[in-house]
């Protein structure tokens, strides 16, 4: 596609530096906002589309509507994991 970005994707040898790279990631002043959005997932996506972490210009948008899936699904199971709304 004409105009789009082309970005390379890292690949990993095990989990745990694959998450430890991601959490680097995050500490950087780019995504301080996620960083900061503590345990409000809404804001946390919001904050790494806002940083540009995705290609996609809808990452955002698709990620917050996972996490009022997961919040719903929760609800309706009556598990602990459905955190008051607004986090």
């Amino acid at each position: 596609i004409r105009g789009a970005a082309v970005e390379t994707f890292r690949r990993y040898g095990d989990l745990a530096t694959g998450l430890a790279d991601y959490a680097s990631l995050l500490e950087s002043p780019r995504y301080a906002a996620a960083a900061a959005a503590g345990a409000d997932a809404v804001t946390f996506a919001r904050a790494l589309a806002t940083g540009g972490y995705a290609t996609d210009p809808a990452y955002g948008a698709k990620l917050e509507a996972v996490v009022h899936q997961v919040r719903r699904l929760a609800a309706a199971a009556g598990t602990a994991a459905a955190p008051p709304e607004g986090y």
